[in-house]
């Protein structure tokens, strides 16, 4: 990877967002390389999210091979620095049991976690930049998930996913499209009949849509 005088500047300036953000446009252009290259720029600053990104290639083996242990030990070094998407995969991982021994309880205390840092320290626009955990807190909501059962609270999360992946859309992610789609059936599904008008209103008025 040859350096930009724009890199430089961002090294010699300890930006280390500038650098993560610039591997996160390489990695959506599946050059996961050269993305890897600035995930590791930007980790070895101490940028949480760049060493979750490492993690996630190596999860899914994107420019390295496939090794879910070396993506845990990422992910839990991202997570001691409290990012978020970390908790969320760690959640993901064993809740799916992906390459680990599933444990459904673990896996929601990551997303309970996820979900404690979102409320404590970001704003509500904030929040809407993680719509795959809050799609994921959804599920777990409802009867037989892994979370006190709370239907209303269920659609909710919905509404927020939906509304987050359709701001990534908007912001020419149209990756995420099937992902949207699959909320919208969710939000259709009986079970939310009785409670979906009450939570749309309430949904309105805490993120100040009209």
């Amino acid at each position: 990877m040859k350096l930009t005088k724009a890199d430089k500047a961002a090294i010699q300036s300890g930006d280390s967002n500038y650098l993560c953000n610039k591997g996160i446009r390489y990695y959506h252009d599946q050059d996961y390389e050269v993305a890897l290259e600035y995930f590791h720029l930007a980790g070895s600053m101490g940028n949480s999210k760049a060493i979750g990104n490492i993690g996630v290639c190596y999860m899914y083996g994107e420019g390295v091979p496939a090794e879910v242990d070396i993506a845990l030990s990422y992910f839990k070094i991202a997570m001691e620095l409290r990012d978020v998407d970390a908790f969320y995969e760690l959640g993901k991982i064993y809740c799916d049991g992906i390459g680990v021994e599933k444990d459904k309880e673990l896996g929601v205390y990551y997303y309970e976690n996820a979900l404690a840092e979102l409320i404590n320290n970001y704003s509500l626009q904030d929040q809407l930049l993680h719509p795959g955990l809050f799609a994921r807190l959804a599920e777990e909501k409802l009867p037989g998930g892994g979370m006190s059962e709370n239907v209303s609270t269920s659609y909710k999360y919905l509404l927020v996913a939906n509304m987050g992946y359709q701001l990534a859309i908007d912001d020419g992610k149209y990756y995420y499209q099937n992902d949207l789609e699959e909320i919208k059936d969710k939000m259709n599904n009986a079970i939310y009949d009785e409670v979906r008008n009450a939570v749309k209103k309430d949904f309105k008025e805490e993120y100040g849509i009209k």
